[in-house]
C-alpha cells in the first residue's frame, strides 16, 4: 500500500487505487486465485486493527521544537471494493486480480510519511525472497543495518519476541488475563526458535544478505550474531514515481532509477512535458520517456526548465491538444494525464464500449481543466475513473 501510495504522488487525501494483480507485483507473491482469497482478508483485518502509542509520535513545531503525542489509530481508514460479475452464476464480491480496490490511508500514517519516516527496501530482492519469516527477517534487519551497517547481536528470546514467536504462557493459567481474551505469552523454546529460524538464515546467506550467522551460548541464554554482507540498492520511489505516473513500468523505471541519478531523470522528465506541452500525443508516452532516456542527445533541443520551477503536470495536460488519429488510444493517454496515473481496468474496459457518439463526447470532455475533464468522463462511461 505505501509502495502504492508514493507511486501515485502521495495524494494528500490518502486515497489510493490499486488491484490484487497489482499488490501481487509489488509484493512478489504468485497471483492466482487464493493468494486473492488470502490479501482480502489480510486487508480486512487492517481496515479493523488499531494501534496505540504511547508519546512517541513525533512532529516539529515552527519554533522547532519536537512534540511528542500518544495515538490511537489504524492503518487504513475505509476501503471499497469494485468488482464486474459477467455470468449469473458467478458469485459476488469474489476478489479477482482485476478487482478496484480503493483505499484510504489514515491520517497519522499519511503525517508519517510526509515527515519522511519511511525505509526505502530493494524491492527486486525482496521478491526473490520466498518464505514468509524470510520476508519479515529481512524487513527487519534492514531496520537494524540502518543504524549498525556491519553487524547486529540481540538475544535470542529477545528476538523471539520481537519475531512473534511466542506460545501460550501455561503456568499462568490461573491467573487473569491482562485484558479480555488475550492470556500472556512467553518465548518459544530454543530449539523451536532455531528450528524456524534455520530456513529463513539459510535464503538470506545464499543470495548474500547475510555474511555469516552465528549462535552463542545454550538454551534460553542464546544469543545470536548477525554479519551482514554486501547491501542492495532500493530504490527512491518517489523518483519511480515521476516516470511511472507518465506511463513507464514499474520495474523499467526501478532499473533507471537504479542507474541515473535523480537530476538526471528530473531534467529528462521536465522535457518530457515540455514536449507534451507542445501539443505532441505519443502513442506509448512510455516509450518515448524511455527512449529519452536512452538516448538524451537526441532532445537538446527541448529546453527543460529546472525541475523545483518546471510548471506543474495539471498545468501542462491543461495545453490545447490536436485532434486525434487513434481516438479510443488518444482517449487512454489523456485520461493518462489527466488522472497522473492509469485509469481502472473497468474504465478501460469501458472506455473500448463507446459508441462513436460516446468518443466524441469523451474526447470534447478531456479538453476541460482536470477536474471537469475527469467528472464528465466518469459520468459519460458510467464507471469511476
Amino acid at each position: 500500500m505505501l509502495t502504492q501510495y508514493l507511486l501515485q504522488g502521495k495524494p494528500q487525501d490518502g486515497q489510493i487505487e490499486t488491484t490484487p494483480a497489482d499488490i501481487c507485483r509489488h509484493c512478489g507473491m504468485t497471483p492466482g486465485s487464493t493468494t486473492y482469497k488470502r490479501i482480502h482478508e489480510s486487508l480486512e483485518r487492517l481496515v479493523g486493527v488499531r494501534y496505540r502509542t504511547f508519546n512517541a509520535w513525533s512532529t516539529g513545531t515552527r519554533k522547532g521544537v519536537r512534540q511528542w503525542q500518544s495515538n490511537t489509530f489504524g492503518i487504513i481508514d475505509s476501503m471499497t471494493a469494485v468488482g464486474v460479475t459477467e455470468q449469473e452464476a458467478s458469485p459476488l464480491g469474489r476478489f479477482t486480480a482485476e478487482t478496484v480496490l480503493r483505499l484510504r490511508l489514515s491520517t497519522e500514517i499519511i503525517q508519517s510519511i510526509m515527515a519522511g519516516n519511511i525505509r526505502a527496501i530493494d524491492f527486486e530482492f525482496y521478491s526473490k525472497l520466498r518464505k514468509p519469516l524470510t520476508r519479515m527477517l529481512y524487513r527487519t534487519l534492514e531496520e537494524i543495518r540502518h543504524e549498525q551497517p556491519q553487524t547486529f547481536e540481540i538475544p535470542l528470546s529477545v528476538w523471539a519476541i520481537h519475531l512473534g514467536m511466542l506460545d501460550i504462557d501455561e503456568k499462568s493459567s490461573d491467573q487473569p488475563n491482562l485484558s479480555e481474551g488475550i492470556q500472556p505469552t512467553v518465548p518459544l523454546r530454543a530449539d523451536k526458535i532455531r528450528r524456524a529460524l534455520d530456513p529463513a538464515h539459510e535464503e538470506l546467506l545464499s543470495h548474500g544478505y547475510l555474511a555469516d550467522v552465528q549462535y552463542e551460548g545454550s538454551g534460553k541464554n542464546q544469543h545470536i550474531h548477525y554479519q551482514f554482507g554486501t547491501p542492495g540498492v532500493a530504490v527512491d520511489l518517489e523518483v519511480a514515481a515521476l516516470l511511472t505516473q507518465r506511463g513507464m513500468s514499474l520495474p523499467i523505471a526501478e532499473r533507471y532509477v537504479k542507474t541515473l541519478s535523480r537530476e538526471a531523470i528530473e531534467e529528462t522528465v521536465a522535457r518530457f512535458d515540455v514536449r507534451l506541452a507542445t501539443g505532441y500525443m505519443p502513442k506509448n508516452p512510455g516509450g518515448l520517456l524511455n527512449d529519452m532516456l536512452e538516448h538524451p542527445e537526441k532532445y537538446v533541443s527541448l529546453v527543460a526548465e529546472k525541475p523545483e520551477k518546471r510548471p506543474a503536470k495539471s498545468k501542462v495536460v491543461e495545453e490545447p491538444l490536436p485532434e486525434p488519429q487513434a481516438p479510443l488510444e488518444t482517449i487512454t493517454v489523456l485520461l493518462r494525464l489527466k488522472l497522473g496515473r492509469s485509469p481502472s481496468p473497468m474504465a478501460l474496459d469501458a472506455v473500448k464500449q463507446l459508441t462513436p457518439s460516446g468518443i466524441d463526447a469523451m474526447l470534447s470532455a478531456l479538453k476541460n481543466p482536470r477536474d471537469k475533464a475527469l467528472e464528465l468522463a466518469a459520468a459519460i462511461i458510467g464507471f469511476p475513473l
